[in-house]
Order: C-alpha cells, then sequence, then structure tokens
C-alpha cells in the first residue's frame, strides 16, 4: 500500500469524516488553528487521493500540568486515527515515524504521546517504534476526560510514553526496536 503523509487541509478532515468519530473530526479541526501560529500540525496519511489517517503533533506545551513538568518542551502526538478497512497496513506506522521524522527536522531531540492502558494493541505499535514508559512516576496512570457519558464524564487512566529521536534506532516488526 503506497501511503503519502502530508499536512492536513480542511478538506481532509471533512473527507476522513464520514469514517471519523464526531468528536475526532470536529478535535482535529480545532487544531487546524496550530498550524496558523506554527505550533503544531495536523497530518493525515493519504492512499491515492483518500484519506485513511490522521494524527496531531503539536510542540507548544502539553495541556496536562504532568507533562508540562515532566517533559518541558517536547513535542506530543496526539489522536493517532486509522481507518478501519486499512488498519493492520502500516498506515499508522508510517503516520507516526514520519511525523518523527518532521520533529527531528524541526530539532527535538524526544518525542510523548498518551496512550490509554486499556489499548494493548496501540502500546505495542508504540513500542515497536521506540517508544518506551517514561520513568517519572508523575506520567503514570493519567486521566483524562474521553466522551460525555450518561452518568458525567468517563475518564481513562493513560501512561507517557516517550521516543528519542536523537538516537539511531531500528525498528522490528516483533517488538521494541533497538538503539545501536
Amino acid at each position: 500500500m503506497d501511503v503519502k503523509i502530508r499536512r492536513a487541509q480542511p478538506h481532509d478532515l471533512d473527507r476522513l469524516s464520514a469514517t471519523l468519530d464526531r468528536d475526532d473530526h470536529a478535535y482535529y479541526l480545532d487544531c487546524m488553528a496550530y498550524q496558523d501560529t506554527d505550533s503544531g500540525e495536523v497530518v493525515v496519511a493519504v492512499v491515492g487521493d483518500e484519506p485513511v489517517g490522521a494524527l496531531f503533533a503539536r510542540w507548544s506545551d502539553a495541556d496536562e500540568p504532568e507533562v508540562i513538568e515532566h517533559l518541558p518542551k517536547v513535542p506530543m502526538l496526539y489522536r493517532v486515527v486509522v481507518r478501519a478497512d486499512v488498519r493492520g497496513r502500516k498506515v499508522g506506522t508510517t503516520m507516526v515515524l514520519a511525523t518523527m521524522d518532521r520533529l527531528r527536522e524541526r530539532g527535538y531531540d524526544r518525542v510523548a504521546l498518551g496512550v490509554d492502558q486499556s489499548n494493548a494493541g496501540a502500546r505495542r505499535l508504540y513500542e515497536r517504534l521506540g517508544f518506551v514508559v517514561s520513568d517519572a512516576p508523575g506520567l503514570r496512570g493519567l486521566r483524562t476526560a474521553l466522551r460525555p457519558h450518561e452518568n458525567g464524564v468517563r475518564t481513562a487512566p493513560y501512561d507517557i510514553l516517550v521516543a528519542r529521536l536523537d538516537a539511531p534506532f531500528v525498528a522490528r516488526p516483533d517488538g521494541p526496536g533497538d538503539a545501536p
């Protein structure tokens, strides 16, 4: 599958919206403002001319005070989403690696992201790409509002994972990569 990665335009998100959760679509549209101030960007994965995935990379301060305290000035990746019919075909991997390259070109030496503790598949993907659970105790078991729920706001625990961008890394298909 030939996947191209590029900065999103609003029409990309509109075309992807049929397969995105309504909250994800609104979130990405809101994040487009970061592109205007050069403090982040929404990235899309495109196959042919069809957007099939998106993520948000932000190099301005994170939302979580714990992340600001322990990982100041470290860019974050948010909401890595891949259309269901192309999952398992390296779209997410390609998006994350391309975004890591973009951040490296901007001079960053690390990147972080949050992963839901119950999302073993996403955690395996990120570990294969060199992400490790942060050793800062304040970055494990964080809680964030996920979606409005009939009984109020649901939360789910998540961990912050960090990858080095300034060291050689070889991703392995079966597990974490090696830094020679």
